[in-house]
């Protein structure tokens, strides 16, 4: 499925604090299956509010709890500035079920930085055997005009 991803505000903030790094860093995706509210005041994967609203998948059924990695990052800078990179992909070794997914980067160990998030407009299933995989906007992940 090619989607759009939403930037979290406060990842400008953690970028410009060195608490982010999204060319360098282990950046990952990953899923739930119920709903999930958007706020943000949403900074941080693993700590209040955030983990109190995502309820992450548990390993199981070909998805493996803290999401898959993400290839490739890459930045660039012009009047549109973006970031890429590789698709994210989970293939089910039983029935694989989401309704939204987050990137975020996980290299620190405490505070890992928001990145992204991805509401799939219900839930997307993958019967054993198949993938769910999200192909980001050709625009990038996140894009940022400068006018």
């Amino acid at each position: 499925m090619a989607v759009t991803a939403n930037m979290y505000p406060m990842v400008l903030t953690t970028t410009w604090n060195k608490e982010a790094n999204l060319n360098s860093d282990a950046i990952k995706c990953a899923l739930t299956n119920t709903a999930y509210t958007y706020a943000a005041t949403h900074k941080y994967f693993d700590a209040a509010p955030f983990n109190a609203a995502f309820t992450e998948l548990a390993t199981a059924n070909g998805y493996t709890a803290g999401g898959v990695a993400l290839t490739s990052p890459a930045t660039t800078s012009a009047q549109t500035t973006s970031w890429t990179a590789g698709n994210a992909v989970w293939t089910s070794t039983g029935t694989l079920s989401a309704v939204a997914a987050v990137v975020y980067d996980s290299s620190p160990a405490s505070n890992k930085p928001l990145v992204s998030f991805v509401q799939f407009g219900g839930t997307v299933t993958a019967p054993s055997g198949a993938t769910i995989t999200i192909a980001w906007n050709a625009s990038g992940i996140i894009t940022v005009a400068v006018t």
